[in-house]
Formats: C-alpha cells, structure tokens, sequence
C-alpha cells in the first residue's frame, strides 16, 4: 500500500498527464478541422460528423463489434481530414481516433441496437 503523500503525488500526477493529453489532441483535433473548442469542451464539426456518417453508411457490417466497427469508420475519417488539413500530424490519426471515440462511446453503445438488431 502507498502512503497517503504517494498516493497524492500519484493522483496529481494523473490528472495532471490528463489535461496534457487533452490539450494536446484537442489542438490536433482542431488544426485538421475534426473539431473546436466550445469553452474547454471539444466538439465536433458538423461536417465532420456529416462525413463520419457518411462513411458509417458507406461501410460493411463485416466487423461484428461495434466498436471495432466504429474504429474503422472513424479512423479512415480522421485519416482523410490529417491528410486534407494537417498532413504533417496524420501520424497522429490512430491517437486522436481513440481520443474521439472515448468522447463518442456513450453514443455509440446507445446505437448498437441499430446496427446489431437481436
């Protein structure tokens, strides 16, 4: 067990690294015109969202998982947006795909009933 001023350190430390990683993929996420900020919270643009939409639709249902699925649609998404917007950061696309999907993944779940109907 830690002591009590460890374990403090540690939680600072954490929320601390927290807030760097969302500063730091917000910007990204902003330069390639994925998203803006909204006060401190990171939204989505509606074109990308259009597009993200898009490509769901365009996509097969070969991956069973939604969220597997749901990787694929929104990584190939972000993907073109680097490309078109940020090419010198679309290395970062796999990061800032798990960035968006951890803000989406209460929405998403909510629409697996669509896309695996029992």
């Amino acid at each position: 067990m830690l002591n009590k001023d460890v374990e403090e350190e540690l939680e600072s430390f954490c929320k601390g690294i927290s807030r760097v990683l969302y500063d730091t993929l917000t910007a990204l996420g902003v330069r390639a015109h994925i998203g803006y900020l909204s006060g401190s919270t990171f939204m989505a643009t509606e074109e990308f969202l259009d597009d993200l939409e898009d490509n769901g639709f365009e996509a097969t249902a070969e991956a069973e998982d939604i969220h597997r699925r749901f990787f694929g649609i929104c990584r190939a998404t972000v993907t073109v947006y680097f490309d078109r917007h940020d090419p010198a950061n679309t290395r970062h696309a796999d990061l800032v795909t798990l960035f968006v999907m951890n803000l989406w993944i209460h929405p998403i779940d909510s629409l697996e009933k669509f896309f695996f109907p029992s």
